[in-house]
C-alpha cells in the first residue's frame, strides 16, 4: 500500500514539473468578411444627441431636479414672488471702477456684485440704477426675479 501510495506521489510530481503541451489554439476567422455587407436589421441603433441645454422649462426640470427627491412634483412647489423666501436682499446700488455694483445680502453672506458675479444661489443678470432694481437668475429656483434696495 505504501509503494501504491509512493508511486502516485511521484507520477503527480512529474506531472507537475512536466506538464503535457496544450493543444494549438484554432485559427480565429471573422464571421463576416465585409462588415458593411451586413444588413440594417442587424446593427445596433444610432444613439439619439442629448438635448441642448437651453431647452424649455419642461425639460430643464428633468436635468436639473434633485435626485433626493423623487416624488415631487413641479406643480407641488407654491410660486415665489417675495424676495423674504428667496433668501436674497438688495442693501445698495453703488458705481465703483466704472461699472455699477450692488450690495446683495445672501444667507448671512455680504458682498458687492456686479453684472455677471455669480454665487452658490444666484447670478446678476442686470443693474438699473435708475429705477433701482438688480435682476437675478436663482439657482434655487431656476428662474429671474426683480429686486430693489430696502
Amino acid at each position: 500500500m505504501l509503494i501504491i501510495m509512493i508511486g502516485i506521489l511521484v507520477y503527480r510530481g512529474y506531472v507537475i514539473f512536466n506538464p503535457p503541451p496544450e493543444p494549438p489554439m484554432p485559427p480565429y476567422r471573422n464571421p463576416i468578411a465585409d462588415p458593411q455587407a451586413v444588413d440594417a436589421g442587424q446593427r445596433p441603433p444610432v444613439v439619439q444627441p442629448r438635448p441642448p441645454m437651453d431647452v424649455p422649462q419642461t425639460y430643464t426640470e428633468l436635468q436639473n431636479r434633485n435626485p433626493f427627491r423623487y416624488n415631487e412634483r413641479a406643480g407641488d412647489q407654491a410660486p415665489v414672488d417675495q424676495a423674504e423666501e428667496l433668501g436674497i436682499t438688495v442693501l445698495s446700488i453703488r458705481e465703483g471702477a466704472g461699472q455699477w455694483r450692488a450690495r446683495i445680502r445672501s444667507g448671512n453672506r455680504t458682498g458687492w456684485y456686479a453684472v455677471n458675479d455669480s454665487t452658490d444661489n444666484f447670478e446678476v443678470l442686470e443693474i438699473n440704477p435708475e429705477d433701482e432694481t438688480v435682476v437675478i437668475m436663482s439657482t434655487r429656483f431656476d428662474r429671474t426675479f426683480t429686486l430693489s434696495p430696502e
